[in-house]
């Protein structure tokens, strides 16, 4: 166990450093922000579902800087999402992309100065010894992940509030880089991943609104797109509820070395 979860540590944070080095020099890169919100939530995530296998202060602190570092980049991001958004939803003025233009600006800045205090990074874990089996570990934790996940799917799909959704949408990320850890869920990971680009663009519409303040013309147009985007979900979530299930997840097989 103690190996495969080094192995995974070490994966994740390397592909973070990558993704640092890469949008440090294409700050401008709207692929590379999304590449280094994605390897920041994996590697978070590994964090959390071996806690037990590191020292609780050395997480606390890395984890700190780890949120401050996704806060600077969804920042710029959401300006990014809104003028496009904007543009789909048919919102003409030219004024108030500006004016979202210059806010991203400021925000970029920000997240660049951030950039720049990570320069170099490689945070070396300790990781403790661990017994039991990976295969072990993934029949616990996993099952008790996927009930948690389903009460809450069911929930936002009943609830009107977009902070429930919001917190399903989370909750979905975590599951998802969870199950990516572990051989034989590419079928979840799949659907995962199709659930939360409808969760994504349902909360790319919350954020607009909320960037465009009284913006009457932009408000109506993306409370429409909102709507559109909520029936795809509601749609979405009541096929895979439906998808027979023998309530159980399949693990694969233990790799030789990896416990």
């Amino acid at each position: 166990m103690r190996k495969f979860v080094r192995e995974q540590t070490e994966q994740r944070e390397k592909k973070l450093a990558k993704e640092l080095r890469k949008l440090r020099k294409t700050p401008n890169d709207e692929n590379a922000l999304h590449d280094l919100r994605v390897a920041n939530r994996r590697f978070v995530q590994c964090l959390r579902t071996f806690k037990t296998s590191f020292d609780p202060d050395d997480v606390k602190k890395l984890r700190r800087k780890l949120r401050r570092l996704m806060h600077r980049c969804g920042d710029v991001r959401d300006h990014d999402i809104a003028i496009k958004l904007l543009a789909e939803a048919g919102v003409r003025d030219a004024a108030l992309v500006v004016k979202l233009g210059a806010d991203r600006v400021k925000r970029q800045k920000k997240l660049v100065a951030e950039l720049e205090r990570w320069r170099g990074w490689r945070k070396k874990l300790k990781i403790r010894r661990s017994a039991g089996e990976v295969q072990d570990f993934a029949r616990v934790e996993l099952p008790s992940m996927e009930r948690e996940w389903h009460e809450a799917g069911d929930k936002a799909a009943k609830s009107e509030s977009y902070v429930t959704m919001h917190r399903f949408r989370i909750l979905s990320k975590r599951y998802r880089y969870t199950l990516e850890m572990f051989p034989g869920m590419v079928r979840q990971v799949d659907r995962l991943r199709t659930l939360q680009d409808h969760l994504g663009n349902i909360n790319d519409c919350v954020v607009t609104r909320r960037l465009v303040g009284r913006h009457a013309q932009a408000k109506k147009a993306l409370g429409d797109l909102l709507k559109t985007r909520e029936r795809e979900f509601h749609t979405f979530w009541k096929k895979l509820r439906e998808t027979k299930r023998d309530g159980t997840l399949h693990i694969a097989p233990r790799r030789s070395g990896a416990a």
